[in-house]
């Protein structure tokens, strides 16, 4: 896997098969997978891509040669937005890796590049974004990356995307009741019941769920929880009453900020 996209803000972590350390940027907004077994065929996909790239720092692709290298990667815990695939490649095609990773629960939007228009029909049943024939038309191109930056970005600003030991979830935020971190692993607990938990973490609760904390419908109730204001029936001065009937206690420290948001969601 080869990764394209500038300097600044990256980390390591290590790769899945154990060899070589890996890159990811931590400022990146959209993740984008790209999979093509032929070397000549991705070379000059990554040559047409580069002034794209250029004018969107936002975004970041990574290089896969082989639909097999994909998925164990995303197995492994990555996520992408957008996925861009090649349909004819030995071993595991694009169609193969499209349903694995609708099977994994992986809501990201799938594009698939092909010289034959015979999938066609099938890239329906993956709900796929776009289907792209070759050769490629730059223009057209650059314009299906257009919307699906669009549509990723609308889709991410909804909802979060939770790796579990069961596949990968996209939750909407406003079906989140609260979440929390409990053994090392962030819990949803959903409005209608039902609890998703992530595996282990290996970053922050910040960096696991930003767009939560960034969101003026979420709440800190202190380090690792944070609850859903529309879901919040009333506040008092050491603990809120959910709309379940839960009564969730919070620190001191965390009164003042809390009100805050609440007063400013409730309009009071």
């Amino acid at each position: 896997m080869i990764r394209h996209r500038s300097r600044r803000g990256n980390r390591t972590y290590p790769a899945p098969d154990g060899g070589t350390t890996v890159e990811q940027r931590t400022d990146c907004t959209v993740q984008i997978a790209y999979c093509e077994d032929n070397e000549l065929q991705r070379e000059m996909f990554m040559v047409a891509l580069s002034p794209y790239l250029d004018v969107h720092p936002e975004v970041e692709v990574s290089v896969f040669s082989s639909g097999k290298e994909l998925l164990s990667e995303v197995r492994f815990g990555s996520r992408f937005q957008i996925y861009i695939l090649d349909i004819m490649m030995p071993e595991v095609n694009g169609m193969e890796v499209a349903s694995a990773l609708r099977m994994l629960k992986d809501p990201g939007l799938i594009i698939f590049l092909t010289s034959s228009v015979e999938y066609a029909v099938l890239s329906y049943e993956v709900n796929a974004f776009y289907y792209l024939t070759k050769p490629l038309n730059t223009e057209k191109l650059m314009k299906i990356l257009d919307n699906a930056l669009e549509a990723a970005g609308r889709s991410k600003s909804e909802s979060v995307t939770v790796n579990t030991p069961n596949g990968i979830f996209d939750l909407k935020l406003k079906d989140i009741l609260y979440v929390e971190v409990v053994d090392r692993a962030a819990v949803f607990y959903l409005k209608d019941g039902r609890e998703c938990r992530s595996v282990k973490l290996r970053t922050s609760f910040h960096e696991v769920v930003p767009q939560l904390f960034e969101s003026p419908l979420f709440a800190s109730c202190g380090v690792s929880r944070l609850v859903n204001l529309s879901g919040v029936d009333a506040v008092d001065s050491e603990s809120l009453l959910l709309s379940n009937g839960q009564v969730v206690y919070f620190p001191k420290s965390a009164y003042p900020e809390l009100m805050r948001k609440w007063k400013k969601y409730r309009r009071i």
